[in-house]
């Protein structure tokens, strides 16, 4: 078959599978899509999916912009590769060099680490995120907090050791590129991207009020399967997680983005094409042991050999836990495709590229939905674009698979909530627990104050940072230990992501002695580590 002949075959396999997707989204709970691929460098077919806003009807379109998330991270990691190009650092520079205030809880990844093991996830810091976001697209650390933040880290692998995802390596990125350019990162990849490569509805501060209608309203999906509009967007400017994820784009300038990255674009001189091998070269292993290459490159790009299994950065990974992911391409010849997933607060998304035939896959999502819809959809659309000998998935199947096993975790965690209690213990008396429990650089706090609920409820309200927006219940448990889990529906309306570690919902108050007065509060909000907040005298 013929490039032209095989070329129109996938745009009409393309244009068949949108029954599926449509069901994918509806099982999802995501309310609408916008797709774009791109074949042999041209745009080969665009389509949009669903509706925008559930309130108000509006159908999505491919031009209807979103949130992107971490795809935000290739902009920053090409922003670095002018800097390289420009000789204004190296790749194996280090970070205290490029910014004398970096610290770190380790002196070796103080001393040693580069903006490639930032850009790598490979500097094996622990990835602490839950003091910056709590939900509600609330900013609850500013800009300026990065470095301080980063600071306290702790090391839970060597560096170089082992690949562990950490977006503050992308903030502390996007600090280098304003220390070495004299710019705000939302200027310099206004100028050095978005306005040269005509990426005219991508920006990362944008402007809501004006843009309207044009940009999808974020969602999340209830526990009957109905998407909802969320109250709050999330707006990243002055936020900790700017650089890592704040940028809102759509399909067609994302897929003009793509071309460049697959070196088919027009020339222009402001993309590192000489930088391009460096950034799309494998910088650590993921996913071993694996027979084929599972690799991550810079910018967020992880290497998969096909045929292989995709996904590994989404929620559906996460939900699917030790169930292994589908094998995309399976029957067809080796070869090499990069992708990435993001997701911010009602927006979920998706990029792939096939270098061997200069295609790339973008899916757009606009909902937190009971799985990750924007990377069934991108798989799907995967499978349709490769030649139809490759062995069938069926992503329908996988998406229901998915949305059933996430049910069973909302339930056993409910069920190991109520099982810890401990009947018979009480709490002190409610006023010795309030206060605010600071942490140690004092730029977080939890206020634990009185609940508006009858006394003999035993329940108090926390607040984070003593935000009336960030106000949950706290409802005792045992002896002198909280908990503020939520329901479904509840996480679900605060904009929250799904999190199905039980020890993140529970706070415990300490005293150096039984009955002398609490000084402590404990939380793990970062997996197998305990925090300690110190309460204010």
């Amino acid at each position: 078959m013929g490039e032209e002949m095989a070329t129109s075959a996938a745009r009409i396999r393309l244009i068949e599978i949108t029954p599926q997707l449509e069901k994918i989204c509806w099982t999802c709970g995501i309310p609408g899509a916008s797709i774009g691929v791109l074949h042999h460098g041209q745009i080969l077919h665009r389509t949009a999916i669903g509706i925008e806003n559930i309130d108000a009807g509006r159908p999505t379109r491919p031009s209807t912009i979103y949130g992107i998330g971490s795809l935000t991270k290739a902009f920053i990691a090409a922003g670095i590769a002018i800097l390289v190009e420009e000789e204004k650092m190296e790749w194996t520079t280090p970070i205290k060099d490029l910014l004398p205030d970096f610290r770190s809880t380790d002196s070796y990844v103080q001393d040693h680490a580069t903006v490639v093991d930032l850009l790598a996830h490979r500097t094996g810091l622990s990835f602490a995120a839950m003091e910056a976001f709590q939900g509600d697209g609330a900013s609850l650390l500013p800009y300026s907090q990065i470095l301080p933040c980063a600071s306290t880290l702790t090391s839970v692998r060597s560096l170089r050791e082992e690949w562990l995802y950490n977006s503050w390596g992308y903030s502390i990125a996007g600090l280098i590129i304003e220390q070495l350019s004299g710019k705000p990162i939302h200027a310099f990849l206004d100028d050095t991207f978005f306005k040269p490569l005509g990426l005219n509805k991508t920006s990362l501060c944008p402007d809501f009020e004006r843009l309207g209608n044009a940009v999808a309203k974020p969602h999340a999906v209830l526990s009957n399967g109905i998407p909802v509009v969320l109250n709050h967007r999330q707006q990243f400017t002055d936020n900790v997680f700017e650089a890592a994820g704040g940028i809102f784009s759509n399909v067609d300038d994302l897929l003009t983005w793509s071309r460049f990255w697959l070196r088919c674009g027009p020339k222009d001189t402001t993309f590192p094409s000489s930088q391009l091998p460096d950034l799309l070269s494998a910088q650590i292993p993921i996913a071993q042991p694996s027979h084929l290459e599972k690799s991550y490159a810079l910018g967020g790009w992880i290497r998969t050999q096909l045929p292989g299994s995709i996904g590994f950065m989404g929620d559906n990974a996460y939900i699917l836990d030790d169930e292994p992911m589908p094998i995309v391409g399976g029957g067809l010849p080796s070869q090499l495709i990069y992708y990435h997933q993001g997701s911010t607060v009602g927006y979920f998304s998706n990029i792939a590229l096939i270098p061997e035939t200069q295609s790339a896959i973008v899916v757009l999502t606009n909902g937190i939905g009971s799985a990750d819809a924007a990377d069934w959809l991108g798989q799907a659309v995967l499978q349709a674009l490769l030649e139809p000998t490759a062995q069938p998935i069926d992503y329908l199947d996988w998406s229901e698979r998915t949305v059933a096993k996430l049910k069973e975790y909302y339930a056993g965690l409910t069920q190991q909530i109520r099982e810890e209690r401990k009947p018979g213990t009480r709490p002190r008396d409610l006023r010795q627990y309030e206060g605010r429990y600071f942490n140690d650089l004092r730029n977080f706090f939890v206020e634990i104050r009185p609940s508006e609920k009858p006394a003999e409820e035993e329940t108090l309200e926390m607040a984070f940072q003593g935000l009336e927006s960030q106000c949950y219940e706290l409802r005792h448990l045992h002896d002198d230990t909280f908990e503020w889990s939520m329901t479904w529906d509840e996480r679900a309306r605060r904009g929250r992501y799904h999190c199905l570690d039980p020890d993140f919902y529970k706070f415990t108050f300490e005293s150096t002695e039984p009955s002398s007065e609490i000084q402590h509060l404990v939380w793990a909000n970062t997996p197998d580590t305990n925090y300690v907040y110190v309460k204010d005298s």
